[in-house]
């Protein structure tokens, strides 16, 4: 039941109590009774589940409002309006047919009374049409709230499963690797030191016997050692990764990382050998790329960023741009100052473009 039910109920109620008190007369204990009678009924109507049993507590209330007219005080008038309302929406019944009921007490009551009796009809069935349409946007509305949720629910625990297989997928590809090693060195590495080994203890035997033996012996230990030792270094190169894709991986994956955490869509390009970029000119890319993006981010508005790494015959191009509103007064920060003050340290050069977007341009020597 709303709230203003309850109220427009509780002021009525109170108005015939103090009527009712102020002029008293033979029937005023019995209509005290009654309005006992109704606000109990009332409470019970706010309990209950039951809809048949809401229906015949309001029936009940639309007898206790007439019979009080008749039998009690005629201000009980007032109270049926309110109850022919309520029991109209328990029966989904349209919203004119207790208005058109409620007018025929007009020609019951005098003319006096009419005009309490007239707005109060109106009031009624209008709030309680207002309350059951609005209720039934609300309840849209927390279903439509519960199904996101569900689905939000649902969603993250995908992401707890996708990030656990993620996890299972290294931790498989870790083993894999291991397995891949292991059977590596025991195949080539193993069988390459268990050949000298025994091409010595050979030697050893023979040392004074046969001395040509043994030197000869030492030979071929001393070449399966050889061989083994490069097995090793062959081995290893393979296990490393060449300086130019741990670069470029590094610095899609900080790229990745900026745009799952902000939204907004990076994009890479690179021509040249990369495999000229030393170390040193990786960190100061990866460095102004990162204060790059922080600018592109505070004044780009989300526009799209691109990221342009060009290997030249004598330099190195690094062009980080965004589409933003660009600006026509550069004012130099500590972020720009820092881009180029490492840039400057291997005499490279920093340009900035603002005209169209934001572009900062590093220039990074190959032969210094």
């Amino acid at each position: 039941m709303p709230n203003v039910m309850l109220a427009s109920k509780l002021i009525l109620v109170l108005v015939l109590a103090m009527v009712i008190v102020a002029e008293p007369d033979e029937g005023s204990s019995f209509s005290i009774l009654l309005l006992l009678l109704y606000i109990s009924l009332n409470v019970a109507i706010s309990l209950v589940k039951s809809a048949f049993r809401m229906r015949l507590l309001l029936f009940f209330v639309i007898m206790l409002s007439l019979t009080g007219y008749w039998e009690g005080h005629s201000l009980f008038i007032l109270l049926l309006p309110l109850a022919l309302s309520e029991f109209a929406k328990s029966i989904s019944v349209p919203v004119i047919l207790p208005l058109l009921v409620s007018v025929i007490p007009l020609f019951y009551i005098d003319s006096q009374m009419r005009l309490f009796y007239i707005p109060l009809a109106l009031f009624s069935v209008l709030i309680h049409e207002f309350y059951f349409s609005t209720r039934g946007k609300v309840q849209k509305l927390v279903e439509s709230a519960d199904s996101l949720r569900l689905e939000r629910r649902r969603l993250l625990d995908r992401l707890h499963e996708n990030n656990e297989f993620l996890k299972q997928s290294a931790y498989a590809s870790r083993l894999e690797e291991r397995n891949r090693l292991s059977q590596q060195i025991h195949d080539d590495i193993g069988h390459s030191i268990t050949g000298s080994l025994i091409q010595m203890e050979a030697a050893r035997t023979l040392l004074v016997a046969n001395p040509e033996k043994a030197d000869e012996l030492l030979g071929n230990a001393i070449g399966i050692t050889r061989e083994g030792i490069e097995s090793i270094r062959m081995t290893l190169k393979g296990m490393k990764p060449p300086v130019e894709q741990v670069g470029l991986s590094r610095l899609k994956l900080c790229m990745d990382e900026f745009t799952d955490r902000h939204g907004i869509r990076t994009v890479l390009v690179h021509k040249g050998k990369i495999d000229a970029v030393r170390p040193i000119h990786w960190k100061i890319i990866m460095e102004n790329c990162t204060e790059a993006f922080t600018n592109s981010l505070k004044y780009a508005g989300g526009a799209p960023i691109h990221v342009e790494l060009f290997v030249l015959n004598k330099l190195i191009r690094l062009t980080v741009r965004d589409s933003g509103k660009g600006t026509e007064v550069i004012k130099k920060g500590l972020g720009l100052t820092g881009m180029e003050e490492r840039a400057a340290s291997i005499a490279g050069k920093l340009i900035i473009d603002a005209q169209s977007g934001f572009s900062v341009t590093t220039l990074l020597p190959l032969d210094e």
